[in-house]
């Protein structure tokens, strides 16, 4: 994923905006951990589920925050993995 469309996808589908209690208006948006962690688990659920159109990625390319990608197996075998947070 480019950059630019990283941006857009921040700001489209991890920002939401709320009231927080007083009448005004506040905006929240996910950090960096949690935008990526989200990106490999929704790859991860469709490569399990064979619903990916194309496997485009090695298993060693870079996410782009430093760390290697690893797929976690074969496209149909139903396993997605978790996503470890504190």
């Amino acid at each position: 994923m480019a950059v630019p469309d990283r941006l857009t996808a921040l700001i489209r589908d991890f920002t939401v905006f709320g009231d927080d209690g007083s009448g005004s208006v506040i905006k929240k948006m996910a950090g960096y951990h949690q935008f990526h962690a989200v990106q490999a688990a929704v790859e991860e659920t469709l490569r399990a589920a064979v619903l990916q159109q194309s496997d485009n990625e090695s298993a060693d390319e870079r996410t782009g925050h430093g760390s290697p990608r690893r797929s976690g197996g074969k496209p149909g075998d139903r396993r997605v993995g978790v996503v470890w947070h504190t």
